[in-house]
């Protein structure tokens, strides 16, 4: 006779096949009535049977999937969704993402499904907010990153730079420098090193002394270690297969962001250590004088605080909001300026020089807007090239119509669609790192490092397309987005990237290792960098340096 246990198990198994069955019914229901709209959009190729084109977008490299779609389907076309999900829209069209992010964002909100994610990795801060409770905290939020504060924290960034110049110096000062075991063999002082790991440490404590008036020492104290191997364990999470399955079913079952999933955790503890040091500096009387004397990014949360009378959950949501995300997409933004500078020694002498003809050792805000064009095409290719997040997703809100200024052939009528209709519940994707590098767009060159195509008559570069053609962002990019969900720190990141740069190749020279950096999608949204061939190692940039 069966165990009273083996008779609840089977019964819990047979509950959960009925509630499979009952959901994959569901889909397919859904999948065939869908809007003649979407279903006229070209397809792309037939997936896997369980998870859809997702597991091939997802795993192609440099965004691949979606650049090779734009190029055989047009702009906008849909994929199959991993467990059934209906038809997704992708597109890189700049009329439909100006309808989606600048013109109708309400209709087109973050999905039900990643918004737990968010809240879990950075908080109830502006990210999350919606409608009028984003108009408001963007407005309470902005005097905080407008050009007149950004210029008071050229201090604090340039303190942290030279403290990061100074250990590179430790380093490269401290190794053997030998290029073989052989003893007879000529000496190379050159050094190799993790590009992302230097680029987070100068990043973290930038974002520490700029934003909070707090010293991490390069990530050297003892929470700056903590919140830099919270993080890269994040990142390392991130672009391993369960993760992409943990966020497809987190979709179609969105209780379980609560459960104790790994890569959800983690998540989870990274916000929980940011919150615990903002706390503990909100309670230290000295630490608050030196954040008010410096005007810090915390000091002035903590002004807007008293004045609207936001609870301390809240500035402590914002203060996580800052720390990480604008942390690590400047630290990857240098570490991979480095590792294209490497690999491109001819420009890199170029901008060098530039950098040494100018008077000043530490040019400010002003000289870097408006001198320096070197240095500011670098600038803008890398961040073309390389933004930190690599896609986003959307639902909509309500039935509508998204124009497209890039017509596609309806794979029905073989006639061209300027327009598509979408039915409430419709998820779209959009890749900033496809979108930033559609040939049809950006030229022949448009995934290679090209800083040239930002100078005056393009020279040896494709010209910069028109600007109908592309996003309504910065400098026609999607890299901090478009409309009221601009990134409202580009900025400052902007900023703390050309000052980094700037004493960066004015001390060293980047030499390039070998090695093949590629790029995934990560589950929190980020781009994910790995050596080719070493997938078990993310988060990795190898580049060699040296003292000149």
């Amino acid at each position: 006779m069966a165990s009273v246990s083996s008779v609840a198990d089977s019964n819990v198994i047979a509950a959960l096949a009925a509630g499979l069955a009952l959901y994959v019914a569901f889909r397919k229901w859904g999948s065939s009535t869908r809007n003649d709209g979407v279903e006229s959009l070209p397809r792309a190729a037939a997936g896997h049977w369980l998870w859809g084109n997702e597991k091939e977008a997802w795993s192609t490299p440099e965004s691949g999937f979606f650049t090779a779609g734009a190029k055989r389907y047009g702009f906008t076309f849909t994929l199959k969704g991993a467990l059934f999900h209906p038809d997704i829209i992708y597109t890189g069209d700049p009329a439909a993402i100006t309808t989606i992010f600048t013109q109708d964002p309400e209709n087109y909100p973050k999905t039900s499904a990643i918004l737990p994610l968010y809240e879990r990795f950075l908080g109830n801060s502006l990210v999350i907010a919606t409608g009028d409770d984003h108009v408001r905290l963007r407005a309470q939020l902005s005097p905080i990153f407008t050009q007149e504060n950004v210029k008071l924290m050229d201090t604090a960034i340039w303190s942290s730079t030279n403290k990061f110049v100074t250990a590179l110096k430790g380093i490269i000062k401290s190794s053997p420098s030998v290029s073989s075991l052989n003893s007879h063999a000529p000496k190379d002082d050159a050094v190799k090193i993790d590009a992302v790991h230097w680029g987070e440490k100068v990043a973290l404590d930038i974002i520490g002394t700029a934003g909070l008036g707090h010293d991490f020492e390069l990530g050297e104290t003892p929470e700056g270690k903590r919140i830099l191997a919270s993080l890269n364990n994040i990142m390392q999470q991130s672009i391993m297969p369960a993760s992409f399955t943990t966020g497809w079913v987190l979709r179609a079952f969105p209780f379980i962001v609560k459960l104790p999933i790994s890569v959800i955790q983690a998540q989870g503890e990274t916000k929980l250590i940011v919150r615990e040091l903002a706390q503990a500096w909100l309670n230290d009387p000295e630490a608050t004088a030196r954040e008010t004397s410096q005007k810090t990014i915390l000091s002035v949360l903590k002004e807007m605080q008293l004045a609207s009378g936001q609870t301390t959950e809240s500035l402590l949501d914002h203060v996580v909001n800052f720390i990480i995300a604008g942390h690590e997409s400047s630290g990857l933004a240098i570490a991979f300026a480095m590792y294209q500078l490497a690999n491109h020694k001819d420009f890199q002498e170029q901008l060098r020089q530039e950098i040494k003809d100018f008077p000043n050792d530490e040019p400010s805000y002003d000289d870097f807007q408006n001198q320096l064009p070197l240095l500011d095409a670098a600038c803008k290719e890398i961040m073309r090239l390389h933004p930190a997040a690599g896609f986003l997703e959307r639902v909509a809100a309500q039935d509508g119509i998204i124009p497209l200024r890039f017509p596609v052939k309806n794979r029905k009528t073989g006639q061209e669609m300027n327009s598509v209709k979408i039915k409430k519940g419709q998820l779209i994707y959009v890749s900033h790192a496809a979108v930033n590098k559609l040939p049809t767009v950006w030229g022949p060159d448009a995934a290679e490092f090209r800083p040239e195509r930002w100078l005056p008559g393009n020279p040896g570069a494709s010209p910069l397309p028109n600007r109908s053609d592309v996003s309504k962002g910065w400098n026609g990019m999607m890299t901090f987005l478009e409309g009221p969900r601009l990134c409202i720190g580009f900025r400052l990141a902007v900023y703390d990237w050309k000052i980094v740069m700037f004493a960066l190749l004015k001390n060293f020279e980047l030499l390039p290792t070998g090695d093949k950096v590629e790029t995934l999608y990560g589950s929190t949204t980020l781009l994910v960098p790995y050596v080719k061939g070493e997938h078990d190692t993310v988060c990795h940039v190898p580049v060699k340096i040296r003292c000149i």
